[in-house]
């Protein structure tokens, strides 16, 4: 942490030591926060605007009384900043540097932020286990749009082949970004024997791909664990999510790979709209194609209310899949042309499961033995009807834990059982929109 903090200081030009205002907005419990709010200004002598929780109308009132020299935020909060203090007339002139840093920085908010602010906005790049930074833009003009800058003092960074960590990748080819420096952590605490400790002969994997363009600096591609294989090609969501997120209509939008009626993986995209209505897909797949490879782009779209965020606004892409895959599946379920519906499981049953939320697991673990097996019961005979109606289907939902399931059956069956006549045996089960 303190080597951290030392770097940022000589990284940051526009310090005045005894001088400065920070605008802490970032939880200090996060890494970001800690190092670059807490330890770096304290550091610097300066004055800490500490904000108890990150809303707008708290962040301006701060600005008002006491202009910040130097902000440290992440994407969406610049955003809601410059956004709000137009809407209110708040003045941010003065502010000289603006650090962003835990997601990609737009370059068209970077200009707003700048021609707001007359001073810098700046995007670093960093993890936990380097406390946190490892690369960032020069703190001055030459800094670049859409990339994470270039090592910071005393780091060293390479980019290698994920399947062989040994092998640097050719210039200009994208690789996983590995790390040496005083910042860099030694090791996981209490790590199992046995698991990757995370080292390749002293290089910290990072599991983030990136590029170098010819200037040395690095753009990131997307996490390793992100990456979508769709028929032997390699598509990387934050890609994708650049590309669309100018479409019209567009507020917002999360890429993950998804399994198709064959098991095969697809790109689709969860997206949310001005208006709260489906694009019309196809003429979005046409406008798309014209900025990416075609295998790229989006098979399926979803509109969604809202994406799962962290605690610092990072979209949680591995949630976006879980809800895609329930909503998919219970999009299926809703297509086969069995008769079979929740009636038989009884009221109390049903009741249990309109009422389990995302908690769904722990309310399992919770529920006693006789409801359990009920449940259990209830998800064999869910699995031998659809086992006659599409043997693939059953197959896809076999790799699925007991919850999962339940929370299938409960969107894409339960809606409608209670709606429909259960001696009717020609209705069939639909799902709510």
């Amino acid at each position: 942490l303190l080597a951290s903090t030392t770097q940022a200081q000589e990284w940051v030009v526009s310090l005045t030591p005894g001088h400065d205002v920070f605008l802490a907005c970032l939880p200090l419990f996060h890494v970001f926060g800690c190092s670059l709010s807490m330890n770096a200004g304290l550091t610097d002598g300066a004055m800490l605007h500490l904000i108890p929780k990150p809303e707008t109308g708290l962040i301006l009132d701060a600005i008002k009384r006491c202009t910040p020299t130097m902000v440290i935020a992440v994407p969406p909060l610049f955003e809601r900043i410059v956004d709000g203090a137009a809407e209110r007339g708040v003045s941010l002139q003065g502010i000289r540097t603006g650090i962003s840093g835990a997601m990609s920085l737009r370059g068209e908010l970077i200009g707003k932020w700048e021609k707001a602010t007359g001073g810098l906005l700046i995007e670093g790049y960093g993890l936990s286990e380097c406390s946190p930074i490892v690369t960032g833009n020069p703190v001055n003009k030459t800094r670049t749009a859409d990339s994470i800058g270039i090592p910071f003092p005393d780091t060293q960074v390479r980019l290698v082949d994920p399947e062989n960590p040994s092998q640097d990748v050719p210039f200009g080819d994208p690789g996983e970004i590995v790390v040496k420096g005083p910042q860099v952590f030694s090791g996981y605490l209490n790590l199992p024997e046995g698991e990757p400790d995370g080292f390749y002969d002293g290089w910290f994997r990072t599991g983030d791909i990136a590029v170098a363009d010819e200037r040395g600096f690095l753009h990131i591609v997307d996490r390793i664990k992100e990456v979508v294989v769709t028929g032997g090609f390699n598509v990387y969501p934050s890609e994708v999510e650049t590309a669309m997120r100018d479409q019209d209509g567009i507020r917002d939008i999360a890429v993950v790979g998804l399994a198709n009626e064959l098991g095969a993986e697809e790109v689709v995209a969860a997206v949310i709209t001005a208006d709260g209505l489906l694009p019309d897909v196809e003429e979005l797949r046409r406008s798309v194609k014209q900025r990416l490879a075609a295998y790229k782009v989006p098979r399926r779209v979803f509109v969604v209310d809202e994406l799962p965020r962290n605690e610092m606004g990072k979209v949680l892409r591995r949630q976006v899949r879980k809800t895609l895959e329930r909503r998919d599946y219970a999009d299926q379920l809703a297509k086969l042309s069995g008769k079979w519906r929740l009636d038989e499981a009884g009221p109390d049953v049903r009741e249990w499961l309109s009422q389990a939320g995302d908690d769904l697991h722990e309310r399992l673990d919770a529920s006693g033995q006789q409801m359990r097996e009920r449940l259990e019961n209830l998800d064999a005979k869910a699995r031998a009807w659809i086992d006659e109606e599409s043997a693939a289907l059953r197959e896809r939902l076999e790799k699925l834990d007991l919850p999962t399931r339940l929370a299938i059956w409960r969107d894409g069956l339960l809606d409608g059982a209670d709606a429909n006549d259960p001696n009717d045996e020609d209705q069939q089960p639909r799902r709510s929109e």
